[in-house]
């Protein structure tokens, strides 16, 4: 195992030579053949070994070996960390059609809100960018008014932490619908191992309630958005420097520029430094503009109150 896990290793370093790790896999699970007297002997040639080879220990082979296996749970660069919001206010405003939306920085924080939202109970919850544990008493609140009809949550990939398993748990219980890409899957806790610059190791694991693994895959909106995240990262900062939530949802995506990940810790002044871009007929906040549409459709079933 430790001869499968140190060629592993060098094939994750990707030196010449080395073979894949679906062929270690398939050699170290290959079965053994019986060598007869009879049979010829057969000739091994020499193996080129390259001299980076020798750079690294047979210690970090095997560590690069397991990450290779284990990509989620072995880690060869820093742990990505989503900070949440500094403790903010929730901002509550209404929207076309009865709806009532609340932008939530800290769960904590928006308790008092969730308390006092008056009814029709057409509420879309924003928790884009949001990385702060819910409290108990948030997550029993979002059910008891998700309770007759589910309400909508607005997610992406910046919604990190314990609170996507807390949100993958109200969707399973049909208390909520997400809508928006799939959040980001940081649902662990790593550790450096001891005596190895470079290398972490998953230490504890927030799962949901039925046992499942949202790491690394994050939770699955109930609504998928095409969107990018330039364009969700624009529309929810407009907010965030006066513009309405009405105003925004009457704006227009401009065509896409540079791509960059919903990862990326900054990405302020992708649209806004370049020169005007073609205007397309999409939403510029398609996430957004989904949860409206779903809740509008939910009402003409008859599945939420009018507005």
């Amino acid at each position: 195992m430790r001869l499968l896990l140190t060629v592993l290793g060098a094939a994750a370093l990707g030196w010449p030579g080395t073979i894949s790790a679906a062929e270690a896999e398939a050699t170290a699970s290959a079965p053994v053949q019986a060598v007869t007297t009879d049979s010829p002997v057969p000739v091994v040639e020499a193996v080129q070994i390259p001299e980076e080879f020798f750079e690294h220990s047979q210690r970090e082979l095997v560590w690069r070996g397991l990450a290779s296996l284990y990509p989620e749970k072995v880690l060869t660069a820093p742990p990505v960390e989503f900070t949440g919001h500094s403790p903010a206010l929730p901002l509550l405003t209404q929207l076309p059609r009865g709806v009532s939306y609340l932008r939530v920085y800290d769960p904590g924080l928006a308790v008092p809100v969730l308390k006092a939202v008056p009814p029709p109970k057409n509420l879309i919850i924003d928790l884009r960018y949001c990385a702060t544990p819910a409290p108990e008493e948030f997550i029993w609140l979002v059910g008891q008014l998700g309770q007759d009809s589910p309400l909508i949550a607005l997610v992406n990939g910046r919604t990190a932490g314990q609170l996507e398993v807390q949100l993958a748990d109200l969707q399973a219980a049909k208390k909520i619908l997400t809508v928006g890409t799939p959040t980001a899957g940081q649902t662990g806790t790593y550790a450096p191992v001891p005596g190895l610059d470079g290398f972490y190791v998953l230490e504890e694991e927030a799962l949901t309630a039925d046992g499942n693994s949202l790491l690394g895959k994050g939770l699955t909106p109930s609504v998928s958005v095409e969107t990018t995240p330039q364009a969700d990262y624009l529309a929810y900062n407009l907010v965030e420097r006066g513009t309405s939530v009405t105003a925004v949802l009457q704006m227009q995506a401009a065509a896409p520029a540079t791509p960059v990940s919903p990862l990326d810790d900054d990405v302020s002044g992708t649209n806004e430094e370049q020169s005007p871009a073609a205007v397309t007929d999409l939403p510029l906040d398609a996430t957004l503009q989904r949860g409206l549409d779903v809740i509008v459709a939910l009402q003409v079933m008859g599945l939420l109150p009018p507005s």
